[in-house]
């Protein structure tokens, strides 16, 4: 009937769903049942809808004149108690207040095509946020491996790590002894091994590993995940953070340093999953 609704949305990163909606004010009664459309659709995100609205000016308006008001006053005019003429203009009309009063029709049924308009612009959403998703699982994916290669670099440095610690750690010892016949060498080793496995962290590396699979296994799984790869970053972060911990090597601590960057991306990148 010549009225057009024009419906459009754009959605940003949220760590929950958020929805904001602008729409004239006859629509109003619609709002509640479009928000449960999108929540269906939906799960984390910013999302903003503004829904207009054009429609010839006869279409929505209708005059509603207060005939008893102005046959009063003809009344009063023709008694004479009041000297005006007896013919009105519509200025007249329109100036005198309550007389003819300009309102909206009554309620048109929008609900079907407001639906379907809003329906379409909500599938064109869906359709680019799987296209960034694609291209964000892709990204995140070589993140992963990233990550995953500093991991199996700080396994292989470990054993390493713990004999050069024990080496340096003997010497130390060495130098600052005048009398070396007061080390008990059984007593030394076990000590340094006793050192050395408070300092392992070969149980911290198979949780991370483990942690990176699952990170894995659910991004290629459908459905809303983001909540849960928001915890995988945050075990994967606490495991890394443990290691840097114990390290005393450069080379070790230079590897958890490279994990820990490249998990700071991941997080960033995680923002915009749902």
């Amino acid at each position: 009937d010549k009225t057009e609704v024009k419906v459009e949305m754009k959605s940003v990163n949220s760590r929950f769903l958020e929805i904001n909606m602008r729409m004239p004010r006859k629509l109003l009664a619609y709002e509640i049942d479009l928000q449960n459309l999108l929540k269906k659709k939906l799960n984390r995100g910013k999302v903003e809808v503004r829904i207009s609205m054009e429609e010839p000016f006869s279409q929505g308006k209708d005059f509603e004149i207060d005939y008893g008001m102005i046959d009063a006053l003809k009344e009063l005019i023709a008694s004479g108690k009041l000297p005006l003429e007896e013919k009105f203009t519509l200025r007249d009309l329109l100036a005198l207040e309550g007389a003819v009063v300009l309102k909206d029709k009554a309620e048109a049924d929008y609900e079907e095509p407001l639906k379907e308009g809003f329906l379409q612009a909500l599938d064109n959403l869906l359709l680019s946020r799987e296209r960034e998703g694609e291209a964000l699982k892709n990204h995140m994916t070589r993140l992963l491996y990233e990550l995953e290669s500093h991991l199996k670099l700080i396994r292989e440095k470990m054993p390493l790590w713990k004999k050069t610690y024990s080496e340096n750690f003997r010497n130390r010892l060495m130098e600052l002894l005048e009398d070396k016949s007061l080390i008990q060498e059984e007593r030394l080793e076990f000590e340094l091994a006793l050192f050395s496995e408070k300092k392992d962290i070969e149980e911290e590396i198979q949780r991370a590993l483990t942690h990176v699979e699952a990170f894995k296994r659910d991004l290629d799984q459908a459905g809303p995940h983001g909540r849960k790869l928001d915890f995988l970053v945050q075990e994967l972060l606490r495991e890394i953070n443990t290691m840097g911990s114990k390290s005393a090597a450069y080379d070790l601590t230079k590897e958890v340093i490279e994990a820990k960057t490249v998990l700071e991306q991941i997080r960033e990148q995680l923002q915009n999953v749902e």
